[in-house]
């Protein structure tokens, strides 16, 4: 390594560079095992639980396949089908603006035409891209529902590990529960529309 030295009063600021690299954020093997738990397991967002019943079962099945293609992308937002079903239930409970029904319709034919192969974009008139402000709108949702999700996951393995723990000495004989192939559960989380 190169010295850098200060000429005025040898030896005081003598030091040595140190080259800048750059990391990126290593991942723990746990934090791998807790995305995968994320995309299968995390329970799906509603605006409203009064309506979590009224939401398609094909939309819901369609929920754990996305986020796993979003966690292969490495993606760290919500999918584009878990913003449809939580704006879906925000329908049911009062109108929206305008700006939140033009995202709806987008979202809704963009998934349906995707997943499905239905073309509704002439018929519902929705715009094929959002405008900078709406697509704005849809980031703030897609944060939110990402960050709950999480958290309500969180708070499910928090309490399953107090549970298991009950009369056991060590962490060490934690288990992972089988819920990959159960119906994901439907958490409320509200959002300033």
């Amino acid at each position: 390594m190169k010295k850098n030295s200060n000429t005025g009063q040898s030896g005081l600021f003598e030091t040595e560079q140190i080259p800048i690299v750059k990391k990126e954020k290593e991942k723990r093997e746990g934090d791998y095992v807790f995305d995968l738990m994320d995309s299968l397991t995390a329970p799906v967002l509603t605006f409203s639980q009064s309506w979590a019943d009224t939401i398609p079962k094909r939309m819901l099945d369609l929920i754990p396949i996305a986020r796993m293609m979003a966690l292969m992308t490495k993606s760290e937002t919500a999918t584009d089908e878990e913003c449809v079903v939580y704006i879906y239930t925000r329908t049911l409970e009062a109108p929206m603006s305008s700006e939140w029904t033009d995202i709806y319709l987008h979202l809704s034919c963009k998934v349906l035409e995707l997943r499905f192969g239905e073309d509704h974009w002439n018929e519902l008139k929705a715009s094929k891209k959002l405008s900078e402000w709406l697509q704005s709108k849809l980031t703030g949702l897609r944060n939110h529902i990402y960050r709950k999700r999480r958290e309500y996951l969180k708070g499910r393995l928090k309490s399953e590990e107090k549970v298991e723990s009950v009369g056991k000495p060590t962490k060490a004989t934690k288990t992972i529960p089988n819920t990959a192939h159960s119906k994901p559960a439907i958490e409320q989380a509200s959002f300033d529309f």
